[in-house]
């Protein structure tokens, strides 16, 4: 399909405008444009006719997916920038306004950008900590934030909720309400972080969320030692899986991770 690949290959790559009162260094420095745009075209159509040739994909669809995969990849990197700005950036953040003329967005669009998810793996890419003070729960607290989490929790994971807050509490996990990130904060993410930390610096956070599992962030790689993931009530094969199979994965986490931050000293 010759004349439709090299359609989409104009459409990504349109060429530059020219304002008709363009001096001669803008018009000079357009045609350079307009050369790398023209060969970022031929290569595009090359790659579409490789893909349509040799390994029969369809070039239209190809490129709207790959279009789709630049879209998501370019929200993930404006939740974790304007993460950055406003809970990681000290002795002042960014303000709401200034995030929201650089987007073109409302303040209220900015303040709900980006959630706690988006904060650890600022915290985790960085270095940095977040700037947002936070208060351990308190024994009343923590009971008030499980009963939440239980009227947000769908059964049968919902009779598990109590059981799996108390195993991460019985192994050393502090907790900690959630961070309010909207104007109202009952449009906020309810969810109970468990924080512990260990003596060579190793600090983790498992965040108990309503959809009934605990885990680490979801940006963590599946092959770092410090990530774990695990649904309760009833696991993706149909299988029950209870608050004391939660606490026995959790105790082999917790044991993984002691040797893990052992091994600190002598890497």
């Amino acid at each position: 399909m010759p004349d439709l690949i090299d359609d989409v290959a104009r459409l990504l790559h349109p060429p530059p405008l020219l304002r008709l009162d363009a001096d001669d260094a803008e018009r000079e420095a357009t045609e350079h444009y307009r050369q790398d745009v023209d060969a970022a075209r031929e290569g595009t159509a090359a790659q579409l006719r490789t893909l349509a040739e040799r390994h029969d994909i369809d070039p239209l669809l190809h490129a709207l997916a790959e279009q789709v995969r630049v879209r998501d990849e370019a929200e993930r990197h404006i939740r974790l920038l304007v993460g950055y700005a406003r809970e990681c950036v000290a002795p002042r953040p960014y303000t709401l306004e200034a995030l929201a003329g650089a987007m073109h967005a409302s303040t209220s669009t900015v303040r709900g950008v980006f959630d706690h998810q988006d904060i650890e793996q600022v915290t985790s890419l960085t270095g940095r900590r977040s700037t947002v003070v936070q208060s351990p729960a308190d024994e009343a607290t923590r009971q008030r934030l499980i009963v939440a989490l239980e009227d947000r929790t769908r059964e049968p994971a919902r009779a598990h909720v109590a059981g799996v807050a108390a195993a991460l509490h019985d192994l050393g996990f502090t907790a900690y309400p959630p961070v309010s990130r909207t104007a109202n904060p009952k449009h906020g993410r309810q969810y109970i972080r468990h924080e512990r930390r260990w003596p060579n610096g190793t600090v983790i956070s498992l965040y108990q969320e309503p959809a009934g599992f605990v885990a680490v962030h979801g940006h963590m790689a599946e092959d770092d030692p410090r990530w774990y993931s695990q649904l309760y009530g009833i696991a993706d094969d149909g299988e029950l899986v209870s608050a004391a199979d939660v606490a026995e994965s959790l105790a082999a986490y917790v044991e993984r991770l002691t040797r893990y931050d052992a091994d600190k000293v002598t890497r």
